[in-house]
Formats: structure tokens, sequence, C-alpha cells
């Protein structure tokens, strides 16, 4: 099964903060990693138990532009493309 059916990502595009919203099937660690356009990590979370949440993800830091985000848990992974913009 895809684990991009059990978790929702928003809002897309965003201007500083991402919500990741979980609705897994089963107990999972987990690990986000986010990427610039060049393929540079810029951002490497780990989370030790996810299931039915939603966590934030601060990008306020980072400057406008897309970014890769890549989430892997116990059981596969997802894959989203993001625009960051800024006022």
């Amino acid at each position: 099964s895809s684990v991009q059916q059990y978790v929702t990502l928003f809002p897309n595009p965003t201007t500083g903060f991402l919500q990741l919203r979980f609705n897994l099937p089963e107990l999972s660690e987990g690990n986000v990693q986010i990427y610039n356009a060049l393929g540079s990590e810029v951002l490497n979370q780990r989370y030790t138990s996810l299931l039915n949440q939603t966590i934030s993800i601060s990008l306020q830091h980072l400057a406008a532009g897309a970014y890769f985000i890549n989430l892997n848990v116990n059981y596969g992974r997802a894959n989203w493309k993001i625009k960051l913009v800024k006022d």
C-alpha cells in the first residue's frame, strides 16, 4: 500500500509552515528530509512514534523556491514537491 494515501501535506504552496497530517494504519517511526532544488539537504527530522497526528515543520529560515519532501516510515515512503513563497 502507498504511504501517500495515509499522509496529507498542506498547504502547498506554503509561506513558511508545512503541516503533515498522519492517519497511519500502524504505529511507525518516521523521518522527514527536505531538499532544495539543487539537491542539498536543508532539513532532516526524526520522529519516534507516528500514528494519528499532525506535525508542523517550519521552513521560515529557507529561501523562496521549490523543495522536495521525502517521508520514510517503517513500511514505505512518500515524496512531494512543494513551493515556498515569501511575502
